[in-house]
């Protein structure tokens, strides 16, 4: 966890540092007649931009929290850390709501710790869902080399599992559970980036975020590499859900090993086994997410 650690703490001092250095840049003229100057910044600015700031931690939060774009230029093992900008969002808005006009300074204070709370808390979530909501894997395994879920949350820790034992690496489900912040409610995309990333510390591969279509992955792959499927929240063809039985926006993580010489698509599915899907069910079920084990550059 020393990586989580140092990185909420960075983070979290970037925070605090930004929301002082916004409050003290939306002075009031009052604060500012003291000191012999003249403000920089209308008063009502402040109230304009706590709004913007708060509503933009919203949208941080939809559109960028745990993306696994974020690999490609931050390939921490605690990415799901460093890339929250929603902690840069909610600090600013903290600044500005110290600042609020015609308000009790009580109500600024508080205005501005319940931010800072909800900075803080976004900057510990990672650490802290695996602790209310733990799971525990095991070590299962499959003819064919498949990682055998042993909970319904932990698909991404056992593909984990299975892509590093194609490349060589023996890790068990039970530990990449760990690595990757599994709880009951599933794996972050970061957190399987994490724990990928952890696995193969001092091995001769990495961790690398492939940008392909279902197409390209089926003409050329690379593989293996673990893929998410699942069906479109809506518009979900009828037969994936009886055949799956996935609820449409269902997400689930699987091992693309290949393409069979019959056409056929070899897929570890770790709740299955190794299975053949056809090109058309990855096409169809194919989510753009997907990751390969590289060889590591020579340093």
């Amino acid at each position: 966890m020393s990586d989580l650690w140092i990185a909420i703490g960075t983070m979290g001092t970037l925070g605090v540092l930004v929301a002082i250095a916004m409050a003290m840049w939306l002075r009031p003229p009052s604060e500012f007649a003291d000191l012999g100057s003249q403000p920089s910044v209308p008063s009502h600015w402040s109230s304009w931009i706590a709004s913007i700031a708060a509503l933009s931690s919203l949208a941080l939060i939809f559109f960028s929290k745990d993306r696994i774009f974020w690999a490609n230029w931050i390939p921490s093992s605690a990415a799901i850390v460093w890339s929250n900008l929603t902690v840069i969002a909610l600090a600013v808005a903290a600044g500005a709501a110290y600042r609020l006009p015609r308000r009790p300074k009580w109500r600024q204070v508080f205005g501005a710790v319940s931010l800072l709370f909800l900075m803080v808390a976004t900057l510990f979530q990672p650490i802290l869902q695996p602790l209310f909501r733990p799971v525990y894997g095991g070590n299962q395994w499959a003819d064919g080399g498949v990682c055998i879920q042993s909970h319904d949350r932990t698909c991404s820790a056992a593909a984990g599992a299975t892509l590093l034992r194609a490349s060589g690496v023996e890790v068990s489900e039970a530990q990449m559970v760990q690595w990757c912040l599994t709880d009951a409610r599933g794996t972050p995309s970061l957190g399987l980036w994490r724990g990928l990333v952890k696995a193969t510390a001092g091995q001769n591969t990495r961790p690398m975020v492939i940008k392909a279509t279902a197409i390209e992955l089926i003409e050329s792959g690379p593989y293996p590499c673990i893929v998410v499927v699942g069906l479109p929240r809506f518009g979900a063809d009828p037969k994936y859900v009886r055949r799956y039985g996935w609820a449409p926006g269902f997400r689930h993580s699987v091992v693309l090993f290949g393409i069979k010489p019959d056409g056929m698509v070899d897929i570890g599915d770790p709740a299955i086994g190794r299975e053949a899907w056809s090109q058309e069910d990855l096409r169809v079920l194919y989510r753009d997410e997907a990751i390969v084990l590289a060889p590591r550059s020579p340093t």
